[in-house]
Formats: structure tokens, sequence, C-alpha cells
């Protein structure tokens, strides 16, 4: 199925499903939980750091969507897996904050990023953020040390040299029908 298709679909109802099978996290999948509430200044710091850092990764590669609200935890198996759900309190204003960082965490801006609100309850619940994969990469995360980030099985990794150099050495191709 087509990632943002996908995205799409992704409802509360799915959100159970990840918690109830202990979805893994993978290529096209990551779960945030959201610290932000407090407010205190070192909190709101992580969660830019983080949004920074997937932001980047994700379009680096090949997109993927950030569930944000779920705990992940690795399994015995070394997996990081849906362990239970941490709902955002504040959800509009968690919204509103992804979407005046998306064009500030990363350099140049990716087009093409939405994210949706899952309410369970009175302004909480969870947001899930769709990033596609990038034709102007690479993206640079502001927040995250300046860094170049990529997506690798169910982790980030700082981009080496060759990856920076790959990515702007790539030739677009028109998409024909």
């Amino acid at each position: 199925m087509d990632l943002k298709v996908y995205y799409e679909k992704i409802d509360i109802n799915e959100i159970d499903r990840f918690i109830s099978e202990g979805q893994e996290e993978n290529v096209n999948l990551e779960f945030k939980t959201v610290v932000h509430p407090n407010y205190n200044q070192h909190n709101r710091e992580d969660d830019k750091k983080n949004i920074s850092k997937t932001f980047s990764g994700f379009a680096n590669s090949n997109g993927g969507i950030i569930v944000w609200g779920i705990n992940a935890k690795e399994n015995a198996s070394k997996q990081d897996i849906a362990t239970d759900k941490k709902p955002i309190t504040q959800l509009t204003k968690f919204l509103n904050t992804l979407n005046r960082l998306e064009g500030q965490a990363v350099t140049p801006v990716i087009t093409g990023i939405e994210h949706k609100k899952i309410e369970t309850s009175n302004d909480c619940g969870f947001v899930v953020s769709y990033i596609p994969a990038s034709d102007f990469a690479p993206h640079m995360a502001n927040y995250s040390g300046k860094h170049y980030y990529k997506r690798s099985g169910d982790s980030f990794y700082t981009c080496e040299h060759y990856d920076i150099k790959d990515m702007f050495q790539r030739k677009h191709s028109a998409y024909l029908d």
C-alpha cells in the first residue's frame, strides 16, 4: 500500500492495533512520545530535536509516518515495538507547534508534510505525521546538531559524507505516464 494512502487510513483503531499486536517500528514507521506538556525549556528542546531529526531522516530516505503519543520499547528480540499509549495533552497546541516547526526544523523546507489529529477526549489524543520522500534532499536537521539523517531499519543515523554527496548527485528524472 502506498505510504500516503496508509497515512490517511490511520485512525484510533489502527493505534489500538499497534499496541495490541506490538507493532514493530520499521523503515517507514516511527513511534514518538511527546514531553512538551510541562513546557519547561529542556523538554521543548527535546521535542524540537525529535521533530528535526525524524523529519530529516524520513525526507532523506523513502518517507515515513510518525505516530506521536505511542511509547516504543525494545523487546527481547531487540526490536522497537509499540508498548503503550501516551496520549498528548494540549493536542491542538502540539499540532500547531508541528505546523510551525516544519518550516524551521529542516533546511531546505520539506514540501508535502501533513499532520492530523486523532482526538480521544477533550483536546487529548494523538497526532500522525506524514513526511514524504524528498526530491530535494539532503535536508539538514536544524535542531539536532545541524546534522543530516537517514532512516535504516527502525532507527535514524547521522549521514556520512558519501551519503550527503550521493543525495546531491542524484539525477531527478521525469515521471512518465
